[in-house]
């Protein structure tokens, strides 16, 4: 992670969006490539397992009409989540490393032993 940009938090309700949006997007295909292993347990603590639970039930779903229902049903642990994650993010809620990057890196990290 960069020490660049604006943290999740600090972001305004329209960017926090985008950004929530942004990682949905990377989150459901990590999740159907079963790459998730890259959350530690104190991430994942209710809110991996809620989004987790509404993915498997919500299969039968193309990406965008899942995201939909992801961000009614779910939203609100996506948000906590990125909280917790070593991200910034541009003003526009755009990530500074790109998601498919992020994931990438910290599963780098966790085969190094990190």
């Amino acid at each position: 992670m960069t020490d660049e940009g604006i943290k999740f938090t600090t972001l305004s309700d329209q960017a926090k969006q985008t950004a929530i949006q942004d990682f949905m997007s990377a989150y459901i295909d990590q999740f159907r490539w079963n790459n998730l292993e890259v959350f530690e347990a104190s991430q994942s603590e209710g809110d991996i397992p809620a989004i987790n639970k509404i993915l498997m039930s919500g299969a039968r779903f193309d990406k965008k009409d899942l995201m939909a229902y992801l961000t009614q049903r779910v939203g609100e642990h996506f948000s906590r989540l990125m909280t917790k994650l070593d991200q910034s993010y541009l003003a526009n809620g755009t990530p500074i490393e790109p998601w498919e990057t992020w994931f990438e890196d910290h599963r780098l990290q966790l085969e190094d032993g990190q």
